[in-house]
């Protein structure tokens, strides 16, 4: 009756330990996605090494100007996704937005409109970037999101870079200071690149 019972508690034990096992490497599996093999627009190309330093390679692109039309607001979206056993295991998202207004009949008041717009709640000015620049911190979740807004001219750029830094068995936002810089580091990159 004792044997029985010592190998039903360690036939439990083992059950409860694969399963905890299984549990974290499933958990700590890579993230990310096939390669999609996408171009992306002059709007949304970033560097090699920043594109390292995000933990991003895979693009996608969402939306881009019409070049046959004439559009009063030339909106490209793009994404800077994970690729699968490339960028590592905490996840990264990098969301990039560009309203070009060049086309508009007052192209500075309808940059300033659309900047104001795209404002964020509790958000602190920047210094540097553009003519004027904010910057904005979330917590969604379990993950840290950085929204940079910077407006230049008749171009309004919104840079968006969110994800977790993975713990044993729980995420943890990224540290703020890693998302404020590599927003700038993009918007830095986009305004230098379309000058």
């Amino acid at each position: 009756m004792i044997r029985r019972r010592g190998m039903l508690i360690g036939i439990a034990a083992l059950l409860v330990v694969s399963g905890l096992v299984a549990l974290y490497l499933s958990y700590t599996r890579p993230i990310g996605l096939p390669p999609t093999g996408e171009t992306l627009p002059p709007q949304c190309q970033i560097s090699e090494a920043l594109k390292r330093e995000a933990h991003v390679s895979n693009p996608a692109l969402m939306a881009q100007p019409d070049p046959s039309r004439r559009e009063l607001v030339r909106h490209t979206h793009c994404f800077w996704r994970q690729t699968t056993d490339r960028d590592g295991a905490d996840r990264r998202l990098l969301g990039i937005h560009v309203y070009d207004h060049g086309d508009s009949p007052n192209p500075r008041m309808a940059a300033e409109s659309t900047y104001n717009d795209q404002r964020q709640p509790h958000e602190r000015e920047v210094t540097g970037l553009g003519d004027r620049a904010s910057v904005a911190q979330a917590e969604p979740d379990d993950n840290m999101q950085v929204t940079l807004l910077v407006l230049r001219d008749t171009r309004v750029y919104k840079v968006i870079y969110r994800g977790a830094d993975r713990g044993f068995l729980f995420d943890r936002p990224y540290p703020v200071e890693e998302g404020e810089r590599i927003t700038k580091q993009v918007v830095a990159e986009l305004m230098g690149a379309q000058k």
